[in-house]
């Protein structure tokens, strides 16, 4: 896949809950059945990673669990707070959630009895408990696991290859273009990364796109397995970026410069003349480019099916309408007040 078919891809995953995604098929590097799961992760270290999706200053999917009597109660109103992000726990039970157990008999269409621990794909309830005692659950897919559950030295081993990267990318140059995100250079870790992230992004001047921007400093963070960068901009300013773990783990031919830079471009594009100008200046042209277009306007709000192959991409709450033709090039535009 394209680069920035990745990025588009990214920014629209990005929108989507994890807990609304449907259960597809896992890759092949994870646990398929609840016997592997439970060889993989039972009473294995692993850290609570930031991938799933959160709400204020809680996860949504990992609940806080009770123990009386030997039993574990699931408090289904009380989630487990962020602050837990990136700390140590123990797997101390891997089991079959009860709604996956009422889905079948265990018997197949021979009439063959099946053991749950041969069930591809199930349904599983995984209860940490962490070094202050707290103990919480996380019901998922097994496809789900190695993002949401990463083991504690997977994790540190992927942690050193970054921090290791991170040295080679200070100097080195990056461009903003319409869909990338700077901060600025006051900004907290809680203002990028958390729920006041969109009201925290800098207002991009449009003759600042594709205008080189200097990596003074690169900072890894574990706990949120992300990237703060530090730029110089062309005036000699100061501006932060933050990439998220999901530019981090894009394909590794794509090269490190460009998964740190995260929203930000690692090179200038290959694009003509006139549409390198036009996104500098914001000026749309008949025949220009998609990509161009995204470069210059960010990502679509929503994209329509029109006429035949075409597309049209609406901006700004429906303010600016752009057509593309079959071939991915500016047809038409229309602007409303």
């Amino acid at each position: 896949m394209p680069l920035h078919s990745l990025r588009r891809s990214i920014f629209l995953f990005s929108a989507v809950l994890l807990a609304a995604l449907p259960a597809f098929a896992a890759p092949q590097d994870s646990p398929r059945t609840l016997r592997e799961i439970r060889q993989r992760y039972l009473n294995q270290q692993v850290l609570l990673s930031a991938e799933g999706p959160q709400y204020g200053e809680y996860f949504l999917d990992w609940k806080l669990v009770s123990v009386k009597d030997g039993r574990y109660t699931v408090n289904l109103l009380k989630h487990l707070p962020l602050t837990y992000k990136g700390k140590p726990a123990r797997v101390i039970v891997v089991q079959m959630n009860a709604l996956q157990a009422e889905r079948g008999s265990g018997v197949n269409a021979m009439g063959e009895k099946i053991s749950e621990d041969d069930i591809p794909n199930p349904y599983v309830d995984i209860i940490v408990q962490f070094e202050d005692g707290t103990t919480a659950i996380l019901t998922t897919y097994p496809n789900h696991l190695a993002e949401n559950l990463p083991l504690a030295a997977a994790a540190a081993v992927a942690s050193a290859d970054i921090e290791k990267n991170l040295a080679s990318i200070v100097g080195q140059k990056v461009y903003a273009v319409g869909f990338s995100h700077l901060y600025p250079a006051s900004a907290s870790l809680a203002d990028i990364s958390g729920p006041r992230e969109r009201s925290s992004r800098m207002n991009i001047p449009q003759a600042l796109y594709l205008e080189p921007l200097t990596i003074e400093k690169a900072r890894y963070i574990p706990e949120d397995n992300a990237v703060a960068l530090k730029l110089i901009l062309p005036d000699g300013s100061a501006a932060l970026a933050y990439t998220p773990s999901q530019y981090l783990k894009m394909a590794p031919k794509i090269s490190f410069l460009q998964r740190a830079a995260g929203t930000l471009l690692g090179a200038v594009p290959s694009l003509t003349p006139k549409e390198l100008q036009c996104i500098r200046t914001g000026t749309i042209f008949t025949g220009m480019s998609g990509e161009a277009v995204d470069y210059m306007l960010g990502f679509p709000e929503k994209t329509n099916d029109y006429g035949i192959g075409g597309k049209q991409l609406v901006y700004n709450s429906g303010k600016l309408i752009v057509y593309l033709d079959r071939s991915n090039n500016v047809e038409n535009w229309q602007t409303f007040n």
